[in-house]
């Protein structure tokens, strides 16, 4: 899983390119019902167009707002912009979050963090694999972003 951190004009970006050997019909299914995407992010399922996200003590839902042919979804997710696109046996996802100070405060760490750690997850799924239990990474995760941020402001 190749990642990079930027930040541009305010935004905080993460790009993520994953490969896949599945076929498209079966990314897109990852990404797009609810079946699919619980097994990668079991708090998530589709409801109409949104993603809804529940916690156990709470729902939130995310307006999926650009669905396109089964090759590009666009989430809203808070303030954030999700957005993934299939392509050549390619899954890319880019995560646009405003910056809300110079810095990234740890409520953003931890928000990219978890991103990568469910992105880490659906890797396995784009190859035809499952996992018996999720993998937490996201201490592997929150390094990664401490080094990115680093090597921005260096």
């Amino acid at each position: 899983m190749g990642a990079v951190f930027s930040s541009r004009d305010g935004i905080w970006n993460l790009s993520v390119c994953l490969s896949y050997t599945v076929l498209p019909e079966e990314v897109w299914d990852l990404l797009a019902t609810s079946s699919g995407l619980q097994t990668w992010f079991p708090q998530l399922s589709i409801q109409q167009m949104s993603w809804e996200f529940d916690t156990g003590h709470s729902r939130t839902s995310f307006p999926i707002f650009v669905e396109e042919d089964r090759s590009k979804l666009m989430v809203e997710w808070k303030q954030a912009h999700l957005t993934f696109v299939c392509k050549d046996s390619e899954l890319t996802i880019t995560i646009q979050h405003p910056q809300t100070s110079p810095e990234l405060t740890a409520s953003d760490t931890n928000f990219f963090s978890l991103w990568l750690n469910q992105l880490d997850q659906l890797s396995y799924y784009l190859h035809g694999m499952s996992l018996s239990e999720p993998s937490n990474q996201l201490e592997k995760w929150q390094s990664f972003i401490l080094e990115e941020i680093n090597r921005l402001t260096d």
